[in-house]
């Protein structure tokens, strides 16, 4: 069948966004690099249109410096809209940040709009942002998932009231990792093997699962597998990334 990324649309190497960075699109044209380890981060400006053989992060970074709070244990999932999430898997407090992309005079999430503690969302639980005001919480370790509707202007919590759908997959779990693709399409991939499917994604759940029926495309990758990344970045394009070696790929995307 069909492979989803036919095409590269540019690729090269970094040579400061290496292990132990991590890469959150923050929608339009913006990119966050933050090191965990340290708390420090860069947000750069991304360019959505790249020529063959051009970075796709050009330039200096917009913003840079050091968060205090956001560090080890953190994890940080883009709610759109300009709102970040940063959320504790070990003991579930989140907070929502308020996102500036100009740069925010140094600091581009200047203020928190909600803060809290999940009792059921913590642990080993996989956050994917579905687009439309969704969120899909996986956990790997057994299947389950649940599908929550964001609401930006709760200041207790962002994903309020029950789910709108969850359920158990059998065949989606440890080893696999999940990249929502737009268009209704979920790219379910095994970096260890190379091995991929694309899924039709059901929004109301109203067919008993949230992915449906069979895989619409599969296939196995020769060259994504390992330690690589796959990170959405808009609704054509994915970036491949290799935090060993700096390498990357911007994909076109095809469902």
């Amino acid at each position: 069948m069909s492979d989803p990324f036919p095409r590269a649309l540019t690729e090269g190497r970094w040579d400061s966004i290496r292990s132990g960075h991590e890469l959150v699109f923050m929608g339009g044209d913006r990119m966050f690099d933050w090191v965990p380890a340290s708390g420090e981060f860069r947000l750069w400006e991304y360019d959505q249109t790249p020529n063959a053989g051009a970075d796709p992060l050009p330039g200096s970074a917009i913003a840079e410096g050091r968060w205090s709070s956001i560090g080890r244990g953190h994890e940080l999932v883009y709610l759109f809209k300009d709102r970040l999430l940063d959320w504790e898997p070990a003991t579930g407090h989140f907070r929502v940040w308020r996102f500036d992309r100009s740069g925010g005079g140094g600091d581009p999430i200047p203020e928190i709009t909600a803060e809290g503690t999940w009792e059921t969302i913590r642990g080993k639980h996989e956050l994917i942002y579905l687009d439309g005001d969704l969120m899909l919480d996986w956990q790997p370790g057994n299947g389950e998932y649940s599908v929550w509707k964001v609401d930006r202007s709760n200041p207790k919590d962002p994903f309020p009231g029950s789910a709108v759908v969850s359920g158990n997959w059998e065949t989606i779990r440890t080893g696999h990792e999940l990249i929502y693709l737009s268009k209704n399409r979920m790219l379910d991939w095994q970096p260890a093997s190379g091995a991929y499917r694309t899924w039709e994604v059901d929004r109301a759940g109203g067919r008993g699962d949230l992915l449906p029926g069979s895989a619409k495309a599969e296939g196995t990758w020769e060259t994504i597998r390992g330690d690589r990344r796959l990170i959405r970045v808009n609704e054509t394009q994915v970036l491949d990334w290799s935090p060993a070696s700096g390498e990357y790929h911007v994909w076109q995307v095809e469902v």
